[in-house]
């Protein structure tokens, strides 16, 4: 289980907070004469909502396809929606009361009261994968934003983390047992000391792991810049202490991204990381390296196609996993409701089974600002 619990996105960090990053709606995509839908603002109402959606009968993947904005008001009947929808709404109205009440706490009395969002995204999965029990969670995942608060201050709450800081959770690797994302227990205050549309310098501060719980602190730098206008150059650089065997470490990223086409793109991350562990163990470092084609295929419908290599530098360079994936996000029924589908081959070269297929599916349900 994961709750998380973040202010606002860094820009130049869209890449690590992205549910999968793809390139943003090309022009096409815009709504047919119709102004944005992404929850429609202050003043929406109920009959408004059900006109749009009888006068444009489109599916849950489509722009143009009517939403309710779970984080504010809503004027009109709500008993004349869709008991579905009735329900979501108060469901995710609940879900966000709490951070806009915490947020109005420090505002001026004029102030938007809805300004603050919160995003819950509950997550049944299973995988399947041969020769390997299945393996089946639920996680939770939050993000509030209290924009009043302050817009560079985030808490965060984690467990099960699948965005942890290693280099084997960023890329998605299943390795061992395959007991799925063995992720960790995370709560720390982040600060984004710098964030331009270029450069971001964060600096996290708590509590990680489990059994036992370990103090520790991080900080982050990211810059990202274009070359030649058509590829995109990030560079991550990150130092920790952890309170464990893992002691003081760092971790070198860079990440060049190239559009395809305006809904397309291709991404190349080489990636390394060193602690006193690794060096105990004899591994000067553990590194990592993928490629990935990111697609954006409706609105609210995604594909990603990668590759990933991870292994450990002693005397030379020494691979020891590998693995290839098709990752597909789909909304369906409503925009809140998300299939995702994920059959992978992974070789695990270290105990010589060979290539091993294998299947992941999750159903995930989004309250409070979902689209």
């Amino acid at each position: 289980m994961a709750l998380v619990i973040a202010g606002p996105a860094v820009a130049s960090n869209t890449a690590a907070v992205s549910v999968l990053p793809v390139p943003p709606p090309a022009l096409s995509m815009e709504p047919r004469g119709l102004p944005a839908n992404s929850h429609m603002g202050r003043g929406q109402r109920v009959e408004e909502i059900l006109d749009r959606r009888q006068r444009f009968p489109v599916s849950a993947t489509d722009r143009d396809f009517a939403t309710l904005n779970g984080c504010g008001p809503v004027e009109g009947s709500l008993l004349a929606l869709p008991l579905a929808d009735y329900l979501h709404y108060l469901a995710s109205r609940g879900v966000c009361f709490p951070g806009q009440w915490l947020d109005s706490l420090f505002a001026p009395a004029d102030a938007d009261f809805y300004e603050s969002r919160t995003r819950l995204r509950v997550i049944n999965s299973v995988q399947v994968r041969r020769n390997q029990p299945t393996y089946s969670d639920t996680r939770l995942d939050m993000r509030v934003s209290l924009e009043k608060i302050a817009n560079r201050l985030s808490l965060i709450l984690r467990s099960d983390d699948q965005q942890d800081e290693r280099l084997a959770q960023r890329d998605r690797v299943l390795t061992g047992s395959g007991d799925g994302d063995p992720g960790v227990f995370r709560a720390a205050v982040s600060w984004a000391a710098v964030r331009t549309r270029q450069a971001a310098a964060l600096v996290d501060v708590g509590l990680r792991g489990s059994s036992p719980v370990v103090p520790f602190a991080r900080t982050r730098w990211r810059y990202g810049m274009s070359l030649e206008e058509i590829v995109r150059l990030r560079l991550n650089q990150e130092l920790y202490w952890r309170d464990s065997a893992d002691r003081f470490g760092s971790i070198s990223e860079m990440q060049f991204e190239r559009p395809l086409t305006p809904n397309t793109v291709i991404r190349a991350t080489s990636g390394a990381e060193t602690n006193r562990s690794l060096r105990m163990a004899g591994d000067r470092w553990a590194w990592s390296q993928s490629v990935s084609w990111l697609g954006r295929l409706r609105y609210r419908s995604v594909i990603q196609v990668s590759a990933v290599w991870l292994g450990n530098r002693s005397e030379g360079n020494r691979l020891e996993t590998r693995k290839a994936s098709i990752r597909l996000r789909h909304s369906v029924w409503r925009p809140w409701v998300v299939l995702e589908l994920e059959p992978f081959l992974i070789d695990d070269m270290l105990d010589g089974s060979g290539w091993v297929a294998g299947v992941k599916a999750g159903l995930e349900l989004q309250l409070g600002a979902y689209d």
